[in-house]
């Protein structure tokens, strides 16, 4: 994806400029590290350039050394980038969850039938081994995806299996990536009390079409009813430009590539966003 953007931008769209991105991203950094916002950066997929992200993430380490400098105890934190490469340059943490695709291939391979709570029990074993023990949060790898095959497919597979009960009790929370986010966390705070779980002791990483209105509106929501939020932006940050000629948006490419299919078995993603499901028509439609 970020091939396909970069060089759409240098063939195709070419009216726009480098020129002050790393202010813009600096500015961002400050409004929402300033109001208590938990952010990583996730702009790699659809960064207009790799001088883009880099000029974001230098505006943000910025920002982030300032806010730590000042004194503000209420000051949120960058917590890293998803990009491995620049956190390596940029001295920051390599920062994600899972991907659709590992639910996608898992059920794909093995078959629908609670497929959220295989591919959770795999990523354990894989990451969350249990003899590890985490120094720092950024060791613990447990971030749930739950909209692979719809969000509520996902309450059903966890709640009706004694394992998922027991890794939605131990994992350190859940990624919101579509649909409606009120309606997520509401349903993400009757579901971990209803298994006995201080939803407080919880966190929910937004991760969905965020901005900086966006990502302050959904932290006072989160304060108020009692759950712990992070952010992942991405667009926002790495693909957010007007044009020179006359000043109007010039807007990052709606796009999305996924699994298309493992050993043969077609692989497809059913979104909260019913516009978003992908993969082959018929295995949707079955699915």
């Amino acid at each position: 994806m970020a091939i396909i953007s970069e060089t759409y931008f240098l063939m195709c769209e070419t009216d726009w400029t480098l020129e002050g991105q790393r202010e813009r991203a600096y500015e961002k950094g400050m409004d929402m590290l300033s109001q208590g916002i938990m952010l990583s950066e996730f702009g790699t997929r659809r960064r207009r350039s790799l001088a883009t992200q880099v000029a974001v993430l230098e505006g943000l380490v910025q920002a982030n050394k300032d806010i730590q400098a000042s004194g503000n105890p209420n000051a949120g934190r960058l917590l890293g980038t998803s990009n491995v490469y620049l956190a390596k340059q940029f001295g920051l943490v390599p920062s994600g969850t899972i991907a659709h695709e590992w639910t996608m291939a898992i059920a794909a391979m093995q078959g629908y039938e609670r497929s959220n709570v295989h591919a959770l029990e795999l990523w354990d074993q894989v990451y969350q081994p249990p003899a590890f023990t985490p120094q720092k949060p950024s060791d613990d790898l447990t971030i749930a995806l739950t909209d692979t095959f719809s969000t509520k497919v996902f309450w059903d597979d966890l709640l009706s299996d004694e394992r998922g009960r027991e890794i939605l009790k131990r994992w350190r929370g859940l990624r919101q990536d579509s649909g409606d986010s009120a309606t997520f966390v509401q349903h993400a705070l009757d579901m971990y009390r209803k298994i006995g779980v201080d939803p407080s002791t919880k966190l929910v990483i937004f991760s969905d079409g965020l901005n900086v209105r966006r990502c302050l509106d959904l932290q006072r929501m989160a304060k108020d009813v009692g759950i712990r939020a992070g952010f992942g932006v991405g667009t926002n940050l790495t693909n957010d430009f007007r044009r020179v000629s006359n000043g109007e948006p010039s807007r990052a490419l709606n796009m999305v590539i996924k699994l298309n299919s493992v050993n043969g078995n077609q692989a497809v993603k059913i979104s909260d966003d019913l516009t978003k499901n992908t993969g082959d028509p018929h295995e949707v439609a079955y699915v």
